[in-house]
C-alpha cells in the first residue's frame, strides 16, 4: 500500500470539515501526496451524519489502518491563519481549524452531489427551490450554535439589517436556517427553505448563483463558495466577527467577499 500519503483529523460538522479537506488537499498537491481519509481520525460530526463528506468526495481513498504516521499541529489561536506547512515523509496527520482560503485559492474543491443525492430528489429540489436560481440570493440564519454557544454571538440584527441592503432589489431571496419557525417571524415576506438534510441544503445553496449572507457559519461559507463555482459574479456578504472571544479571522475570507463591520 501506497504510505506517501496526507489524511486531515476531521472534527466538528460538515463546514469545519470542508476546511480541513482544503488544507490537507492543499498539502497533498504541494508535496506530491496522495490525499486520503484516515478512519481512526475522522471524529464524530455534531451536525448532520458521519459519511456524508466521504460521499461529498467518492474519489478520495479511506482509510482504515496504518503501522505510524507524522503530525503537523495548528498554532495556538492561529484558527483562521494561513501556514505554509513544512515538508514531512510518509503519512501525514494534519490537525486543527484550518480556516483559511488561502489553502484553497490555488485549486477549486468540487462536491460530487451526484453520488449524494437521487436523480428523482435532484429534480425535486431543481423544481421546488432552483426555478429562479439565476436570480437567486440566499440568506443563512443559524441560530442552534449562536443561541447555545457563548463564542457565537455577534449582533444578529445589526449584521442582517446592514447586509439586506446590498441585496440587489430584483433580486429573489430563499432563507436557510436551523431553526425554520424563527426565520419565518423574521423574514416573513421571503421563501423559507424546509430542508433538513445538510447536503440537500448544500446543493441548493450552490445554486443561489446571484449571492449569498453568510452567517457566522462555516457551511454557509462553503454553500457560498459552491455558488462561486457556478457562477463567477456571485456575491457574498460576510460579518466581520465570527464570535465573541474568537480570533481575528485574519485568512477566514474569499477574495470576493464584502464585509459587513460589526
Amino acid at each position: 500500500m501506497d504510505t506517501n500519503w496526507v489524511a486531515p483529523s476531521l472534527t466538528d460538522g460538515l463546514g469545519n470539515r470542508l476546511f480541513q479537506l482544503a488544507c490537507a488537499k492543499e498539502y497533498a498537491i504541494k508535496n506530491n501526496k496522495k490525499c486520503v481519509f484516515f478512519l481512526p481520525r475522522c471524529k464524530k460530526t455534531g451536525h448532520g451524519k458521519f459519511e456524508n463528506i466521504f460521499l461529498l468526495f467518492p474519489n478520495i481513498t479511506l482509510i482504515e489502518t496504518e503501522n505510524s504516521w507524522k503530525e503537523l499541529h495548528e498554532k495556538q489561536n492561529a484558527w483562521y491563519i494561513y501556514e505554509d506547512l513544512e515538508p514531512v515523509i510518509g503519512p501525514l496527520i494534519i490537525n486543527g481549524v484550518r480556516q483559511s482560503y488561502k489553502y484553497f485559492n490555488t485549486y477549486t474543491l468540487k462536491p460530487n452531489f451526484e453520488n449524494c443525492i437521487s436523480k428523482d430528489r435532484l429534480i425535486y429540489l431543481n423544481n421546488k427551490y432552483l426555478e429562479s436560481k439565476d436570480n437567486l440570493f440566499f440568506i443563512h440564519l443559524r441560530l442552534g450554535d449562536f443561541c447555545n454557544l457563548p463564542h457565537h454571538q455577534i449582533n444578529l440584527e445589526k449584521y442582517y439589517s446592514k447586509a439586506i441592503q446590498l441585496i440587489p432589489k430584483d433580486a429573489n431571496i430563499i432563507v436557510f436556517s436551523d431553526q425554520t419557525f424563527y426565520a419565518k417571524n423574521i423574514f416573513p415576506n421571503y421563501t423559507i427553505c424546509e430542508l433538513e438534510d445538510e447536503i440537500e441544503t448544500l446543493y441548493v445553496m450552490s445554486w443561489c448563483l446571484k449571492g449569498a449572507i453568510v452567517s457566522n457559519s462555516t457551511f454557509s461559507y462553503w454553500g457560498s463558495y459552491f455558488a462561486r463555482q457556478n457562477n463567477k459574479d456571485h456575491k457574498a456578504i460576510f460579518p466581520s466577527s465570527l464570535g465573541a472571544g474568537l480570533p481575528s479571522p485574519t485568512d477566514y475570507y474569499p477574495d470576493y467577499a464584502s464585509i459587513i463591520m460589526l
